[in-house]
């Protein structure tokens, strides 16, 4: 995007923070509200549906058991509240500028940022657990928060407004792969009888990264892709407008955004997508299939694909 599109974006957003609450496959939850928003379904209709994977989730179970043959409504599954959910702060900004091979933007330009940050609830156990100030697993040269807060994860956005779509550019933490090298760091300094070991310079408690890693930090670890992305398709959806939503797939997203070597985890762009039912296309967005700076890369590529999903 242009910088002044994301300028003008980010001043009608909320300024206040955003609350977001997650529990294990919300997002299921959440695809099928906007199934059922858009026309309501009996069970039977559902399980034939894009989503009948969902149906059978757990946490739909309440809904559905009661459903029987009629027809059911978006209002059942958006009032589903188990008792288990965890917190997270959403913020926005920007990313981008001059050198898109280096921002890894498909195109020239601007993204929008959504970033799921920790609660204050995580924060205090980290704090305890780590000290007041460590501070080594996020970089400032990447999108995350740039005040207080400590950013989990990041979802990279851009927009096109003739068009009306969006494209999910990257999701990605720093957080939790860099504490996972920490936590391997703290059990071999366990094996050795070490009470302390060293991260990027700064002396840690051996059995405090053990304690954190195992009893804090482990809940995020099973869930925080697809909180993550439940989070990004909840913005682009229902605060930004756009229905028609893109992701890169692996291949096609690497050589698009000039990615080298082995790249990002690979079941970002490939298991995850698929788990939220985003169906597979040879039709990429046309304002970045199009771009001249695109056209070049595009040519290349054996068998460019996408993903896509319409809520």
């Amino acid at each position: 995007m242009k910088l002044h599109l994301v300028q003008e974006v980010l001043a009608c957003l909320p300024k206040e923070r955003t609350l977001f609450w997650y529990y294990r496959d919300r997002y299921a939850v959440y695809l099928l509200e906007k199934e059922l928003g858009r026309i309501p379904q009996t069970v039977s209709e559902l399980k034939r549906g894009r989503f009948s994977k969902l149906v059978n989730k757990p946490v739909c179970q309440p809904v559905i058991s009661r459903a029987g043959n009629r027809p059911l409504c978006s209002a059942e599954f958006a009032n589903l509240w188990p008792t288990m959910v965890t917190p997270f702060v959403l913020t926005v900004d920007k990313w981008g500028g001059s050198d898109f091979h280096w921002n890894q933007t498909s195109t020239p330009g601007w993204n929008l940022v959504l970033h799921m940050n920790f609660s204050n609830q995580h924060d205090h156990h980290y704090r305890c657990s780590l000290g007041k100030d460590f501070d080594h697993f996020k970089f400032f040269s990447h999108p995350i928060h740039a005040g207080r807060r400590n950013t989990l994860g990041w979802a990279r956005i851009d927009l096109c407004f003739d068009e009306g779509v969006a494209l999910i550019e990257e999701i990605q933490t720093d957080w939790l792969r860099e504490a996972k090298e920490a936590f391997s760091d703290a059990l071999q300094a366990k094996k050795s009888k070490q009470g302390s070991f060293r991260v990027w310079g700064c002396e840690v408690d051996t059995n405090g990264m053990l304690y954190y890693y195992r009893k804090v930090l482990m809940p995020y670890l099973k869930v925080w892709s697809e909180a993550m992305l439940t989070a990004t398709l909840n913005f682009i959806r229902d605060e930004l407008g756009f229905g028609t939503i893109f992701y890169h797939q692996y291949e096609t997203g690497k050589a698009l955004k000039h990615i080298e070597g082995s790249g990002p985890p690979k079941s970002l762009y490939t298991d995850l997508p698929k788990k939220f039912c985003f169906r597979t296309t040879e039709k990429g967005p046309q304002f970045v299939v199009k771009h001249k700076e695109v056209k070049r890369l595009w040519k290349k590529l054996k068998k460019p694909s996408w993903f896509v999903l319409e809520i």
